[in-house]
């Protein structure tokens, strides 16, 4: 009797201390994957910005998830290289696309890689209005802080784009389609005259009317359109204004 009741009570002390053992290690793992979780939160969730002002990332095409991490912690834009991986390998399947980016303000991890993975490239509208020559073209891109001036003319002035079309063009004069083109900080002038000499060609529809303005001599001149003809002193002075505006494009 005595070594029974002894046998019981060991296994009772035996089925308490696996409880108990049980319930610490639940608790521990409880805890550990709080602490998991709670880091990831802070890796992966809280909104970071090293930068002071508007800050670009330009991502060539080909580069790897290293080289795209380490350059976003350069800029500043997130804080360490990992967190990055740490996104790509929650998200293996995800592709990172080449283009420059644009971060403005602070921003979680996350929400970095997930730019980055839709393609949220930043890009700026520059508009050549019909009528446009290089230079005007050259002073506009200038003026809006595109490119300098000068860098657009050495590239018009290279008829290779056109050599197929019109073999003795000089320079891409009367080649760049007046459109809205879509460029980013990394647009060089080759590439922005690439992309002006590659619209599709419109055909041709010559004016059915137009305006002449001939001068007579002594201030005089005569203006004609179509059958509607003037003349006097007034309408030399429109010739001479239209005249003088069209020469002030080309002072230096």
């Amino acid at each position: 009797f005595f070594f029974s009741s002894r046998r019981r009570h060991t296994r009772c002390l035996s089925d308490w201390s696996s409880d108990v053992c049980s319930s610490d290690l639940v608790k521990s793992l409880l805890l550990v994957a709080i602490l998991a979780g709670g880091f990831l939160a802070w890796a992966l969730l809280t909104p970071f910005q090293g930068f002071a002002s508007d800050t670009f990332v330009e991502i060539p095409r080909g580069t790897g998830t290293a080289a795209i991490a380490q350059e976003l912690a350069r800029q500043k834009v997130i804080q360490y290289p990992w967190q990055f991986w740490l996104a790509h390998l929650i998200q293996p399947s995800a592709k990172l696309q080449a283009g420059e980016y644009r971060f403005s303000k602070a921003a979680s991890v996350n929400e970095v890689f997930a730019r980055i993975a839709r393609g949220d490239i930043y890009y700026f509208e520059f508009t050549v209005p019909e009528g446009s020559n290089i230079f005007d073209i050259a002073k506009s891109l200038e003026e809006q802080s595109v490119m300098k001036q000068d860098e657009f003319l050495r590239a018009a002035e290279d008829p290779g784009l056109i050599r197929d079309l019109a073999p003795q063009a000089k320079t891409l004069e009367g080649f760049l389609f007046p459109s809205t083109y879509r460029l980013t900080h990394a647009t060089t002038a080759p590439e922005l005259c690439k992309m002006m000499t590659g619209e599709p060609l419109l055909q041709y529809e010559p004016q059915r009317i137009s305006l002449a303005l001939i001068s007579a001599g002594d201030r005089y001149a005569i203006a004609s359109y179509g059958a509607l003809a003037l003349e006097g002193a007034w309408i030399w002075r429109w010739k001479d204004y239209i005249d003088r505006k069209f020469m002030r494009r080309y002072e230096t």
